[in-house]
């Protein structure tokens, strides 16, 4: 899987800051695979501004 775009990782910890405005759909969109993205890269903290 490909890291997302405004994803960041440093050290145990994975950072997702999109920018711009989205609709709500496509902004739980844009969260669930900065989620999936961190769980299989066994990254157990996620922050996401």
């Amino acid at each position: 899987m490909e890291m997302p775009d405004h994803f960041m990782i440093a050290g145990a910890r994975g950072y997702f800051r999109p920018v711009g405005e989205v609709s709500l759909d496509a902004g739980v969109e844009l969260v669930m695979r900065a989620i999936l993205f961190s769980h299989t890269q066994n990254i157990r903290e996620l922050l996401a501004t």
